[in-house]
């Protein structure tokens, strides 16, 4: 099997993976914001936002770390994994002893902070994601897809056995932290037969560890702070039922982020192997990555902007109908997702984590300050602009930064072809949206024939099809 089958292979299993346990998700969110109503639904929303700053804590990017290093050298993995699982358990402690801390300080109703401290025990189970490590780095993720997809069936049952009973909000918080067991269980069952970590305290090893990762802690920091910061905000300063209408929308957008971290987690064992070995093959992958998520993204936008109205009505119901104009803007900030995703994966593997970092910083400030600025007079639209905006600094950056140059100037490249090609699907989809959904059936050829006609795909592109489909031997990645 060569390079291109392998990525093609994993990425296909990450997504299929990804989508059966997103979708299950997404389907408990629906049932759960039509149960709960807006009020307490906002509740639970802003709980998991809170709690997600001080996950940050129990990872302090050691994961990505694990991961890379891995894929260098296979041979350390169980002690590596091993110790770095203890690291978690100690983190994972001290992030609970903060969210006390904190909550104390907070000027949240006693409800609240209550919940919110019974959710925080799920943090003494996250050393269980860290299983799943060695099989990222040897592209072999079916193990830790088939884990989710399970979890996530848990997780439906038991909600819509609640639901059935008249549960309570605690109730289901209370579940989300005992579901994390048998993922636990299942993640030791799969990895019997490959790997077993070497449980051990180890500082030398913890220091070097931290050493390496701590650009990507506070990258993690500042990444949480742009992505939940407009729900705590919204919180405080418009009520529960604001959170809930965003909160629809940043769960639907966000269901899509599975694509590029699919595509991502499969090429970044390949793209830190290149780094050492094959900087033309380096460059080949990051240009068609990019190129390849672009493709996917610019014209997915356009659909769900045009379509934002029956989507929300589909999924949500009438209720939630506030949450059309942010799902508008949030959408587009999707492609600034996509576009950083590949650029951070590709900087990391090629050292260069500090540039993520800042970039990173710089997108956290401008959304903080511009969610300040314009959620108390324009509420959600505000809190969707603020997102939209900052989110993009961080590819314009990219071009100022000679290390990030090549990397961004690709990236920036790559809109180049989808993005005349989605505007002749839009407009499609605007003359024909009385159609609802069905007008994509008229839309999408539109797209593939603007895509074919200005060469948005060509013979390279026809060429790693026949690879994946073993209808052409050898690679492009496997020559260079």
């Amino acid at each position: 099997m060569n390079i291109v089958q392998r990525i093609a292979k994993n990425t296909l299993i990450i997504i299929v993976g990804e989508s059966l346990s997103k979708a299950i998700a997404l389907i408990v969110v629906f049932l759960l914001a039509r149960y709960l109503e807006p009020k307490k639904f906002g509740i639970y929303s802003f709980i998991l936002a809170y709690l997600s700053f001080f996950g940050i804590v129990v990872d302090l990017g050691t994961r990505r770390i694990v991961v890379r290093e891995i894929s260098r050298v296979q041979s350390q993995q169980e002690e590596l994994v091993g110790s770095t699982m203890v690291l978690r358990i100690f983190l994972s402690i001290v992030a609970i002893f903060m969210v006390y801390l904190t909550l104390i300080f907070v000027p949240y109703s006693e409800e609240t902070k209550f919940l919110t401290l019974i959710a925080s025990l799920s943090f003494l189970f996250s050393f269980t994601s860290l299983y799943a490590c060695p099989f990222e780095a040897t592209l072999r993720m079916e193990y830790p897809k088939l884990v989710g997809i399970i979890g996530g069936l848990l997780k439906a049952i038991t909600f819509w056995i609640l639901i059935n009973l008249h549960a309570r909000l605690i109730h289901f918080i209370l579940a989300g932290v005992l579901l994390a067991i048998p993922s636990w269980i299942l993640y030791v069952f799969f990895s019997k037969n490959f790997f077993h970590p070497r449980f051990k305290i180890d500082p030398v090893k913890w220091k070097k560890l931290l050493k390496e990762s701590w650009p990507l802690a506070l990258t993690a920091i500042f990444s949480m702070i742009l992505l939940r910061i407009d729900q705590i905000m919204l919180f405080s300063l418009k009520g529960e039922e604001s959170v809930a209408y965003y909160s629809a929308a940043v769960r639907l957008t966000e269901s899509l982020h599975i694509i590029p971290i699919a595509f991502m987690t499969s090429v970044f064992p390949l793209l830190s192997q290149f780094f050492k070995k094959s900087p033309k093959s380096l460059k080949i992958t990051y240009e068609l990555s990019y190129k390849y998520m672009m493709l996917v993204i610019v014209p997915l936008a356009t659909i769900v902007m045009i379509l934002a109205h029956p989507i929300i009505y589909l999924t949500y119901g009438e209720k939630y109908s506030p949450s059309i104009s942010a799902l508008v803007l949030l959408i587009w900030s999707e492609v600034w997702v996509f576009f950083e995703t590949v650029s951070g994966e590709v900087l990391i593997s090629t050292n260069r984590q500090k540039l993520v970092f800042i970039f990173m910083v710089t997108s956290s400030v401008l959304n903080f300050l511009l969610n300040l600025l314009l959620i108390p007079p324009y509420g959600i639209i505000g809190a969707s602009t603020a997102t939209l905006i900052s989110y993009g600094i961080g590819p314009m950056m990219g071009l100022l930064f000679v290390e990030a140059r090549p990397f961004s100037s690709a990236g920036f490249k790559s809109l180049f072809k989808p993005l005349p090609a989605s505007v002749g699907l839009g407009v499609v989809l605007y003359y024909f949206k009385f159609m609802g959904f069905y007008s994509l059936f008229i839309g999408i050829p539109v797209f593939l024939g603007l895509l074919f006609i200005s060469k948005g795909i060509d013979k390279k592109d026809i060429d790693l099809i026949k690879q994946v489909f073993k209808f052409k031997k050898g690679s492009i990645l496997d020559k260079s």
